[in-house]
């Protein structure tokens, strides 16, 4: 049977699209099968896991690709992953208690570091501030939507100070110091490394943490992510846990990484080292911390009054 001309024509011209099309196709479903983007809080400590993971090369060891996407803080993390500009992030269980309620697909995968410590407030002692209830009256510079936030509220509860007692002053991690520094501030609630550039920046620097607020450092993403992409996330994990047991045997090497990542001086790091904990558990405070989260949220105008209430066993498995 003679080809037709037109047929020929048709045939010629298919197999250069085909040849496009599969070459595309390898490289989609390559990507997907091995390249992961991470958002990140890029100055915190509490991120000490990931960092380790990639300097020390433990997921290619994997077999995958994580690339860390910079932050300033866990709220922007978590932004850029409801976006769709990373496939997941890292943040506090406040952050995601927040993004959960923006977005019902989302999943908590694991924990990575935990601490009472976490969240501190820095004060000026020659502001008048040598007690934490010399706090009234005072401008309290803090990122609004943050762990900081949180914790500043119910150690405020503490002393039976309100919002109406203080000032709060909304500024990014990065501003904290030179506000602070330059006297537009009287005090900082936040994270590290921030609490001790806070520390650094004036000549009498007061801390305060009443270890009120246990703070769960985790990872996120989609339903839809976690679903198709077991196997990345189990080599994930398994190069995450490697980190973990370098933090923990060989913790002076992984201080020098952690100084570097972080410009926190190893001095400093070194003597408040061991109020983190490193662990890939699910902590079992987390839901408590959610649904405590979740009703603060609520009486502060940081979620809707009317929204439900969140299962959130059903989102921490």
């Amino acid at each position: 049977m003679i080809m037709s001309n037109t047929k020929k024509l048709l045939i010629v011209c298919a197999i250069p699209l085909l040849i496009i099309l599969g070459y595309f196709s390898y490289k989609y479903f390559k990507q997907d099968k091995n390249s992961l983007k991470l958002g990140i809080d890029a100055g915190a400590i509490v991120s000490a896991p990931l960092f380790i993971a990639d300097e020390m090369g433990f997921w290619k060891d994997e077999g995958i690709d994580v690339k860390l996407i910079n932050f300033t803080s866990g709220k922007e993390a978590v932004g850029a992953l409801l976006s769709g500009s990373v496939d997941f992030a890292s943040m506090t269980d406040l952050a995601f208690m927040i993004a959960a309620h923006r977005d019902s697909s989302l999943r908590l995968i694991m924990t990575i570091t935990s601490s009472p410590m976490t969240h501190q407030i820095v004060c000026n002692g020659d502001r008048g501030i040598h007690n934490i209830s010399d706090l009234r009256g005072k401008k309290i510079g803090v990122t609004i939507g943050t762990g900081g936030h949180y914790y500043l509220d119910k150690t405020l509860a503490t002393i039976n100070l309100t919002n109406s007692d203080i000032q709060k002053i909304n500024l990014s991690p990065p501003n904290l110091s030179s506000a602070f520094a330059n006297g537009s501030i009287d005090a900082v609630c936040s994270w590290q490394p921030y609490i001790y550039n806070c520390f650094e920046a004036i000549t009498d620097p007061i801390i305060f943490n009443n270890q009120e607020y246990n703070s769960a450092f985790v990872l996120a993403s989609t339903n839809d992510f976690v679903l198709k992409n077991k196997v990345n996330l189990t080599a994930f994990y398994a190069g995450l846990q490697k980190a973990i047991n370098y933090l923990i045997h060989d913790k002076d090497a992984a201080m020098l990484i952690i100084s570097k990542r972080t410009r926190c001086e190893i001095t400093y790091l070194k003597s408040i080292w061991y109020d983190y904990n490193f662990s890939l558990e699910k902590r079992k405070f987390l839901i408590n911390n959610l649904k405590s989260q979740e009703e603060w949220g609520k009486k502060n105008n940081v979620l809707d009054r009317n929204e439900k209430d969140i299962i959130w066993t059903d989102l921490v498995k």
